[in-house]
């Protein structure tokens, strides 16, 4: 996903559970208020020279990236649609479908949608739990998005038309920064989890007074493929100067962790989590990791408690 963490969006919809002669199945349906392109617009003017006379020059920079759509209005006027459809045959057993789909472009913007699809699962064999997710999102002509972006940036924000004395011509130059947006990606997490409880620690403080503690050891793998991702755009009056694009980019990451669940409503986890890539750095690639310039791997420690009530 593009955003650094889960992808909460405000909306109206319905949930529910019917009972099959397959198994009983999980529906979820939601209108949401849909993802947006965050976008900041930094601008000067300045005279040069240029010979015998003086020009004019506009320098602007902006910088737009994709977000979780809005809590309090809806950016673009139109609503995503998201879902889910699962089957759950027995206990310990789960297939579902995914997806989503909406409109991620301001209005002041040609209108382009991003779609996802996900397959996800959990199965149980023998005591061991296996859980999996495969997702492909896709955010469409992103091209012809940076350069729609780009010129109505250049007119909104930059309109006056500069005269420096002496100068007859005036020369806007422009340069556009994109944090994360990528034609595509396609990614998998598969984890593989086996509770269990040694009766030594009954009587420590691990195990005594709690009904079922249980511990996890957990080894998850994942990866993700991003294609043509734009890292930046320059445009001099109105036309596309310099378009830099990555082709394609595979980021992995490898987790060992261990779980303790002193109730089954709570957690207390640790893990460990190393993540590399093919380019020559993670930076700009990943969530949360605080990779330098040259980094290309890194090696990071984690720890939560989560419960339910």
């Amino acid at each position: 996903m593009p955003t650094k963490a889960a992808w909460p969006e405000l909306g109206l919809g319905f949930s529910g559970l019917v009972e099959t002669r397959a198994g009983l199945v999980d529906y979820r349906l939601y209108a949401v208020n849909g993802v947006n392109l965050d976008f900041e617009f930094e601008g000067e003017v300045a005279a040069e020279p240029d010979g015998n006379s003086t020009v004019g020059v506009s320098k602007f920079e902006a910088e737009f990236a994709p977000s979780r759509g809005g809590f309090s209005n809806d950016l673009n006027g139109n609503k995503a649609i998201t879902g889910r459809l699962g089957l759950l045959p027995e206990p310990g057993q789960e297939f579902a479908v995914s997806g989503y789909y909406g409109r991620y472009t301001p209005d002041f913007m040609d209108s382009e949608s991003v779609w996802s699809v996900a397959v996800d699962g959990l199965h149980t064999f023998g005591g061991f739990e296996f859980e999996y997710e495969v997702v492909h999102t896709d955010w469409g002509n992103i091209e012809d998005v940076s350069a729609s972006f780009a010129r109505a940036a250049v007119d909104k924000e930059v309109e006056a038309k500069v005269s420096a004395e002496g100068g007859e011509t005036t020369e806007i130059v422009s340069e556009i920064t994109l944090g994360g947006l990528a034609e595509s990606r396609t990614g998998y997490w598969i984890e593989a989890r086996y509770p269990f409880w040694p009766k030594a620690l009954d009587n420590t403080f691990l195990g005594r007074g709690f009904g079922n503690p249980s511990l996890e050891p957990t080894v998850r793998m994942e990866q993700v493929v991003i294609r043509n991702r734009i890292t930046g755009i320059e445009f001099s009056n109105r036309q596309i100067t310099e378009l830099d694009k990555e082709k394609s980019s595979i980021v992995n990451r490898a987790t060992l962790g261990l779980a303790y669940r002193p109730v089954p409503d709570w957690v207390i986890s640790f893990a460990t989590e190393y993540t590399w890539t093919d380019e020559q750095t993670l930076a700009g690639l990943t969530n949360f990791v605080p990779a330098g310039e040259n980094e290309d791997s890194v090696l990071a420690f984690s720890t939560g408690v989560a419960y339910t009530f």
